[in-house]
This record gives C-alpha cells, sequence and structure tokens, in this order.
C-alpha cells in the first residue's frame, strides 16, 4: 500500500462531473503542461482518488496523465489516463495515486482544457467493500426504438441489485446522438427532470462513447438517467458498493505499481484485425480478483465495442456487453474494472480494427484494506477561462402561458392525488406554477374522454366549451386519448381523427399543448398498439392547427413507470409526468 494521507473524513455523498458546455474562447494548457491540483478534506489513510477527468476544446488529439506530482514530469509519459481528440469534450474516471498532501498533478500532452472533478476516495481501513458482479446489461434503448428518446428524457434503470447495497459500478454508453450533450445518473428520489449541473459522461454527435460510473441507488434497486440531448443509452452493471461493517466478504482496493501492459502499436501500424481477442498479462500479484485498467481504443478503422473479461471466461465473437465505445480515428479511452485469471491476465475482444493500449491503475483483492469513501461534490480544477454572462435569465423553462387549463382522464388524475403524490410541490398545480403559469386550472377525471359522458360528469368537449362560453383564452393541455382509443376500438364512432378535430375546432387559435398517449398493455382495447393509432392521428392533425404542439410522452415514458394495470402509473411515474408536462409546456410556448 501507497501514499496514505492525514485528514478529516468527509461527509458521505455520492457526485459527478459537472456539466461541461461551450464557454469563453478556450487558451488551453500548452503541451507539455504540468498542472498541480489541490485537493481539499481528503480523508485520512487516502491511497487513491477516483477522479472525474474532462478534456475540454483540444486543438489536437492528445493524452492526459493523472498522479503523484512526485511522480510526473513535465513532457511526455509513459501512460495516459484519459485521451482526446480535436475541439468538444470528452470525460474518462480515473483511479488517481496522491501524494502525501492528498493532491496530485496532470500532464497533457497536446493544447487542452482541464475540468478535475472528485468522486470519492479509496481509503485504508474504512468504507465500501466492492462486489463484482457478472456483467449484465441492464437497459439498451436500441431495444424500444431506431430514433434515440428526445432531449430532456429521463431513463430509469433497474439495476437488480440486492438489498443494502449503496451504489453500482456502470458502463454508460451513449450511442447515436442527435446532437452533442452530457448524462447524468442519480438516485430516482434525487434526480429531477430538468437541465442538470454536473454529469456521468459527455458525447459529441453520432458516434458511440462510453464512461464508466459510480452511481447512487434507491432501496428498490434503482437510479435514473437524464440525458440533455436525444441519444440512446446502453448500461452494463459491473458490480456494486455494499457497508463492509460488520466485516464480511467483499474486495478492497489495492494500489500498487502503475504501468503499460498493452500497446499493439508496438507490433504493427496497421490495427489488429476484427475479431480479434488479445491477451492481456498484468503482473498482478497473487490474490488479486480484478484489475482497475484505462483502456485506449486507437485508429480504429470502423466504429466498434471492446469486451474484456478472464481469458477462462471470454468466447470470442460478438458479445452482449461492452467496457468501452469507439469511433473511426482518434482515440477514446474508459476505465473498466475487468477480473482476471489466477496467472493475472485477461482477454479483451475487439468488434473491430483497432489498436488497444491498456494501462493498470489498482486492483481489488479480499486481503487490501482500502474501502471506497464517497465525498463530497468538489470540483478541484477547471482551467477554462470564465463563461460570459447568459443572455437570459438563468433557471428552469419558463412558459409564456400565464393561464394553462389541464383537461385530462384517469391518466392525469394521479398527478393531482395527495394520496399518491403527499408532497404538494410534487403535484401538477405546483409544477405548473415552476414554469410560470400563474393560474393554473385543473379539469380532471377518471374515464374522461372527448364524447362519451358518464353519469354525472362531463366528457373533454363540454369542459372546453363551458370555460369558452365564459371568455376563457389562455394556453391549454390536452392529456386525452387514452379512453377514446380504447372506445373506438371497442367500436364506439366517430373515430379519432374526428374526436381530436372537434377538440381543436373548439379553442380557435389558443395554444394548445396536446400529450399523446402510452400503455403498456400487450392487447386489447387498451393495447400500446391502439394507443400508436390515437397518437398517428394526432400527427395528421397537426398541420392544419399550428397552435397545437404535440408532446411526444410515448417516447419518453418507461415501462417502470407503469401501475400493474399497464394503463396508469405509481407515484414515481405521476411525479416524472407532472413534472415533465411541465417542462413540455415550456419549451412549447416559451417565455
Amino acid at each position: 500500500m501507497r501514499r496514505k494521507v492525514a485528514g478529516s473524513l468527509a461527509v458521505m455523498a455520492v457526485i459527478a462531473v459537472g456539466v461541461l458546455g461551450e464557454g469563453a474562447t478556450s487558451l488551453a494548457l500548452p503541451n507539455g503542461a504540468l498542472t498541480t491540483v489541490a485537493v481539499p478534506d481528503v480523508p485520512a489513510g487516502t491511497e487513491a482518488l477516483l477522479v472525474q477527468l474532462a478534456m475540454v476544446d483540444g486543438s489536437r488529439p492528445g493524452y492526459v496523465t493523472a498522479g503523484p506530482c512526485t511522480d510526473l514530469r513535465p513532457g511526455p509519459q509513459a501512460r495516459s489516463d484519459g485521451n482526446h481528440g480535436v475541439g468538444g469534450i470528452v470525460a474518462n474516471l480515473a483511479v488517481v495515486d496522491v501524494d502525501t498532501s492528498g493532491g496530485f498533478c496532470i500532464a497533457n500532452n497536446a493544447p487542452v482544457e482541464l475540468v478535475a472533478d472528485v468522486q470519492g476516495a479509496f481509503v485504508d481501513g474504512s468504507g465500501d467493500v466492492f462486489l463484482p458482479d457478472t456483467t449484465r446489461r441492464v437497459l439498451d434503448t436500441r431495444e424500444r426504438s431506431a430514433a434515440p428518446p428526445p432531449a430532456g428524457s429521463i431513463e430509469i434503470v433497474d439495476t437488480g441489485v440486492p438489498t443494502g447495497t449503496d451504489a453500482v459500478l456502470v458502463n454508460l454508453a451513449m450511442v447515436d446522438a442527435a446532437a452533442p450533450g452530457y448524462v447524468t445518473a442519480d438516485r430516482c428520489s434525487t434526480l429531477v427532470a430538468g437541465p442538470q449541473t454536473r454529469a456521468n459522461g459527455n458525447h459529441g454527435t453520432g458516434a458511440a462513447v462510453s464512461n464508466l460510473a459510480v452511481v447512487p441507488i434507491d432501496p428498490d434497486g434503482r437510479f435514473c438517467i437524464y440525458h440533455q440531448s436525444p441519444v440512446h443509452l446502453v448500461v452494463d452493471v459491473q458490480g456494486r458498493f455494499t457497508p463492509a461493517s460488520p466485516p464480511g466478504p467483499g474486495l478492497r482496493f489495492a494500489s500498487g505499481p502503475r504501468g503499460r501492459v498493452l500497446d499493439t502499436r508496438q507490433r504493427s501500424a496497421i490495427p489488429p484485425p476484427a475479431g480479434a481477442v488479445e491477451v492481456v498479462d498484468t503482473g498482478a500479484p497473487a490474490g488479486t480478483d480484478a484489475v482497475l485498467v484505462n483502456l485506449a481504443m486507437v485508429d480504429a478503422a470502423a466504429p466498434g465495442y471492446v469486451t474484456a473479461d478472464r481469458c477462462s471466461t471470454l468466447v470470442a465473437g460478438p458479445q452482449t456487453r461492452a467496457n468501452g465505445n469507439h469511433g473511426t480515428g482518434a482515440a477514446v479511452s474508459n476505465l473498466a474494472v475487468v477480473p482476471i485469471d489466477p496467472d493475472g491476465r485477461f482477454c479483451i475482444y475487439h468488434q473491430s480494427p483497432v489498436h488497444l493500449v491498456v494501462d493498470v491503475q489498482g486492483g481489488f483483492a479480499a486481503d487490501a484494506s482500502a474501502g471506497f469513501v464517497t465525498l463530497p461534490a468538489t470540483r478541484v480544477l477547471d482551467t477554462r477561462p470564465p463563461a460570459p454572462p447568459p443572455p437570459t435569465q438563468a433557471g428552469p423553462p419558463r412558459t409564456s402561458c400565464s393561464s394553462a387549463v389541464h383537461i385530462g382522464d384517469s391518466t392525469s388524475v394521479g398527478m393531482i392525488s395527495t394520496a399518491l403524490l403527499p408532497a404538494a410541490g410534487d403535484r401538477l398545480p405546483a409544477q405548473y406554477q415552476r414554469v410560470g403559469v400563474a393560474v393554473p386550472r385543473m379539469e380532471i377525471s377518471g374515464a374522461r374522454s372527448t364524447l362519451e359522458t358518464l353519469p354525472g360528469q362531463e366528457n373533454a368537449y363540454q369542459v372546453a366549451q363551458r370555460l369558452v362560453a365564459a371568455g376563457y383564452h389562455g394556453c391549454w393541455v390536452f392529456a386525452l386519448g387514452t379512453t377514446d382509443t380504447a372506445n373506438v376500438a371497442a367500436g364506439a364512432s366517430p373515430g379519432r381523427d374526428w374526436r381530436i378535430e372537434r377538440m381543436l375546432s373548439l379553442v380557435g387559435d389558443d395554444p394548445v399543448l396536446w400529450v399523446n398517449v402510452a400503455t403498456t398493455a400487450p392487447s386489447g382495447a387498451w393495447s400500446n398498439q391502439q394507443m400508436l393509432l390515437w397518437n398517428a392521428a394526432l400527427r395528421a392533425a397537426a398541420p392544419a392547427h399550428p397552435n397545437m404542439v404535440i408532446y411526444d410522452w410515448a417516447s419518453v415514458v418507461q415501462p417502470a413507470w407503469f401501475s400493474s394495470d399497464r394503463v396508469h402509473y405509481t407515484p414515481d411515474g405521476y411525479r416524472l409526468r407532472a413534472s415533465l408536462i411541465a417542462d413540455a409546456l415550456a419549451l412549447a410556448f416559451p417565455g
């Protein structure tokens, strides 16, 4: 063990790298620079820090190396902790050994701006133990649709880990992005819809990139991911962190000699062919169960992925999981925790022709003594010049709708229910007020349709007709169509087109946000296949009604948000539905 530092134990909290956006013109650190990073309140006994390293606006391709200032010198380095191309933003998680003071240095071999955020510490004698899992894919949004989920969506991820887990280690891949952006992962009970102040990964347009992340989870084993831009998300669970008290089975971090253990560029200028498997001898001491490695993918001939595992386990051929994703050309890297065979070796499969460069950063062993301690959010370095003040007021989205009427069926009832949403701020009226609606009006009733009428209840058209007759002019939110769809499927007439046109003609040129519909019912009148027919009718009506904006709820809602009847929602689902509909109103009709 090495470099245990003195200090006070920090408050427990899980953090992630801050959101990185386009700022002022970059001056960039010169190539060969060595930057000293001071880290406050490092826990006593710290052997290494878990740090998110973001490389911003590189003027040419390069890499960065982080470690004790006593070990680094300006100039070329023998290993890397992150690789970047030209321009844009690339983030990589790294395990960084520290000086006796708890700080470290970063060397960069190309001009680039640097942002560093501490996520946690490996501390001798305390903290959570690591329990590696057989890597499992727990989310792949490509399985639902060819089109990426829209900007601002929140994905719920059910990790399936046992009760008592504090956090999970996941590989988070961002694929087929329609625009540059970031993703943020956290407990569903903590993550609030809308722009974030932190991120667990950054991506450009198109090609897949991935990042390792330690994500806290709720007691039910779930966490949520917000993504700023339209992008597919693929999540693989690699392990979990659990309390080590009372002492029990589990792995702890073992710091040791770092070094490069594979570089295929030394064999040939041509990348190894697609489908090749590389054997990596880590030189790890006996008793090491897994190694932490920085896995760089360089000069790829085509986009692809790599998968690392014990040689005794990895079977050649296409894989169902990944430890890193790459595009064509420029180098990218990803931190990975890879289990090893008793001889200290592991193997890497790569889908496309690509050079592989592997640097060992540490390991996990049963007889090691350093557990993982999460730390308060701490940005310890940001070399970017200050960004100019934003031209508009910062904060949540705001709408120009000073008044809004929400007409909804039973899929809206839960958003105003004190039983399902006991906190007033989670309910729909408060969410509309959050985005600037001074007078939100709720016209919500179970089984409401645009045409059929239940005893003692107005249908949606009658509600709108009453308000128009009373002189109302303002914004309208129609969360309608679920009941209409089921009625039409059961033989009721007129059909979907007539019902939609009836509502829109009544409100004239007033702004309308229409929330489309979805269920998870596999068959029958309430099936999602029927709901898709309603949504298609809405899209067909849109060109004739430029005052209407459709909120594509069907592409946002997650299966886990639905209750057991597959039509209505859980409390979490209603909370998210209320927040997202309010945000959609602000985006549709901004202030």
